[in-house]
C-alpha cells in the first residue's frame, strides 16, 4: 500500500503542477484516473489487507467514478466542467484513503514489533 500511495501522490502532484497550463492539466487528469483505477484494482487484489474501517470507502470509489463518467457522457460544457471538478476531488479523496491505509498498515507493523 505504501507504493500505491507514493505513486498516486507523485501523479497528483504532477497534475497539480500541470493545472497551470489548463489543457495539459485536463489531459493529465485522464492519466491520473488511469493510475487510480489500476491502484483500485490492486486494492481489490489485496482486499484482506485493507482495514475494515476503510473498506466501505473503497467500495464507494467505483460508483463515484461511474457517476463522474456518467456526467461526462451528457456532453455539455457544464457537464464537462462538473465532471472534471468531481474527478479531481475523487482523485484527492482516493489519495487520502491510500494515505490512511498506509498509516494504519505502518502502525500495525510497529505495534507487532
Amino acid at each position: 500500500m505504501k507504493h500505491l500511495y507514493n505513486i498516486n501522490k507523485v501523479v497528483i502532484i504532477i497534475n497539480l503542477v500541470l493545472v497551470i497550463i489548463p489543457f495539459l492539466g485536463l489531459v493529465f487528469l485522464l492519466v491520473t484516473g488511469f493510475f487510480q483505477v489500476i491502484s483500485f484494482i490492486a486494492c481489490l487484489i489485496y482486499w484482506k489487507r485493507i482495514d475494515h474501517s476503510l473498506r466501505k470507502y473503497f467500495i464507494a470509489y467505483p460508483f463515484l467514478a461511474g457517476i463522474c463518467l456518467g456526467i461526462l457522457a451528457i456532453e455539455t460544457d457544464v457537464s464537462f466542467t462538473i465532471s472534471l471538478s468531481l474527478s479531481a476531488l475523487l482523485a484527492l479523496s482516493f489519495l487520502f484513503l491510500l494515505k490512511k491505509q498506509k498509516d494504519i498498515t505502518q502502525k500495525n507493523a510497529i505495534d507487532s514489533l
